[in-house]
């Protein structure tokens, strides 16, 4: 980060994504914070560097590179706490951890741009950073409306933004930059990217950056809390980027990366069902048939043994309906005893002794039509139709 006007931040829109942790009075917050005992009197009194003026507007977060005094640091350093809010020993260790990242040398990453390029050449001097570049901004109570133009956003995104763009985090142009902005007071934290850092630092990371620093925070100790933080955004840079992740509404990307993978799951289980159904049916047909086939069998068996008694017809293989009776068969159709009931043994001797007559006189019996019950009509032994 460097003064304003030679490294302000290029082209690239930066990230928003803000978290908000449950709410609580900030006497309580301050009280439990382990934060320098004249910094929590400051914030529960209303007195001290930012609560003379009430909450810290936008502009008046100093650059702790150019202005480190303004931002209680003795030296040029990443983090800007005025209230006195973190532990000097913590802004320390963000100090350290950011000129690791910044380093771009294992366990971190060099950096690359919006555009996928490396921030800096292959080429550059040994020794030249080529890391992502961090910035920490603490407040005891961020001013959302103070220096806002009109028509525009008074949020803590917006806030952030416009600190991360005063600071001139990252490379101009590249979007290699990260702002970690707290609010003490607010109890909200926010990050902002830059172009280039969003390619890895992406949403579902961010999340994990917000998890790891979320139970120093409930602890009342928001210097580890910062430590953490830093580190995991470190880590989350060193990673390889995830292709087709979600970005903010700011960025382009593709959707979030659950939505092709339910889409598949949905057209994969909608196949699976379709075929499970498939198959139950052509198992049903299956046992269908067998069984009818088996039925033939036994019907052939008992009329081998002269015990035959017709239970189904021989054309359409259907079981005669019930007549009559608690079964909740169908009654047939035709009333007359003689005509309606189902082919017997007897009755297929008769025809198919009237069938075998030679030139004698068949008998009226014999002659006369049957009727099977599911409908079909026989005449001495041959199917002639069905009933209508």
């Amino acid at each position: 980060m460097g003064s304003p006007p030679t490294r302000r931040h290029g082209a690239a829109v930066p990230r928003r994504l803000c978290l908000v942790f449950p709410i609580v009075a900030a006497a309580v917050v301050v009280a439990a914070a382990g934060v320098p005992p004249a910094a929590a009197a400051a914030v529960r009194a209303g007195t001290g560097a930012a609560a003379a003026g009430g909450p810290t507007p936008w502009s008046g977060v100093a650059n702790p590179l150019a202005d480190p005094v303004e931002c209680g640091r003795p030296h040029p350093s990443v983090v800007c706490d005025a209230d006195g809010l973190l532990p000097p020993s913590s802004a320390a260790v963000v100090d350290g951890l950011a000129k690791g990242i910044r380093s771009g040398r294992p366990p971190y990453a060099p950096a690359v741009c919006g555009d996928g390029q490396p921030a800096v050449p292959a080429d550059a001097p040994a020794g030249t950073d080529r890391g992502y570049e961090v910035g920490v901004a603490v407040v005891a109570s961020a001013d959302l409306t103070a220096g806002v133009p009109p028509g525009g956003a008074a949020d803590l995104g917006a806030y952030a933004r416009r600190v991360y763009d005063a600071w001139g985090v990252g490379d101009a142009g590249c979007g290699n930059g990260v702002l970690l902005l707290l609010g003490i007071g607010d109890r909200a934290m926010y990050i902002v990217t830059g172009s280039g850092a969003r390619r890895s630092l992406t949403e579902s990371r961010i999340d994990g950056v917000y998890a790891a620093m979320r139970p120093a925070l409930r602890a009342g100790k928001p210097g580890q809390a910062v430590e953490v933080g830093v580190a995991a955004i470190g880590k989350a840079l060193a990673a390889a980027p995830l292709s087709g992740e979600e970005e903010d509404g700011d960025g382009v990307g593709g959707g979030p990366w659950w939505v092709p993978v339910g889409l598949f799951a949905a057209v994969a289980g909608g196949i699976s069902l379709a075929s499970r159904r498939a198959e139950a049916r052509k198992r049903a047909r299956y046992a269908a048939f067998r069984s009818a086939l088996r039925r033939t069998d036994n019907d052939r068996s008992a009329a081998l043994a002269n015990r035959y008694e017709a239970r189904s017809c021989a054309i359409c293989l259907q079981d005669f309906p019930a007549s009559g009776g608690s079964g909740g068969g169908v009654t047939p159709p035709r009333t007359d005893a003689a005509v309606a009931a189902p082919l017997t043994a007897a009755g297929a001797a008769s025809v198919g002794a009237a069938a075998s007559d030679d030139g004698e006189e068949r008998s009226e019996a014999a002659r006369r039509p049957r009727t099977l019950a599911c409908g079909h009509v026989y005449c001495d032994g041959r199917a002639v139709g069905v009933t209508p």
